[in-house]
Order: C-alpha cells, then structure tokens, then sequence
C-alpha cells in the first residue's frame, strides 16, 4: 500500500509542477504541495487526494489568498 501512495503521490506532485508555476508562487499557507503532503499522511489515499484536489482548483484569480489548513 505504501508503494501505491508514494507513486500516486509523485505522479500528483508531477502535475503540479508541469503547471509551470515559479517557485514560491502559491496563493495559500502552507503551500500546495506540502498541504497534499500533510492531506495523504492524515486522511489516506481517498480523502487526501479528493482534499488535495479540492485545493489545486481553488488555486486561481479571485479567490482570497492565505491560511488555508486541513480540516
């Protein structure tokens, strides 16, 4: 199971950069990358990633930025 989390981890961060953001460029604290870090370790593969989706759409123009925490 640990396997399959980490690939679709790599796999998830992967997308994220192909974005081409600068780094540093996250609207949000903590970061988007450490938020599905911290979202895979806490609720699993399911929910992290559901979580982890959830904030990479909200990552746009006209949404507030800053603290953004795990539920």
């Amino acid at each position: 199971m640990f396997h399959l989390y980490r690939a679709f981890k790599s796999i998830f961060l992967a997308l994220l950069l192909s974005f081409g953001l600068p780094p540093n460029s996250c609207r949000f604290t903590p970061s988007c990358s450490h938020y599905c870090d911290q979202a895979f370790r806490r609720y699993g593969l399911i929910k992290g990633g559901w979580l982890c989706l959830k904030r990479v759409s909200r990552c746009r123009p006209g949404v507030a930025p800053g603290p953004d925490l795990l539920p």
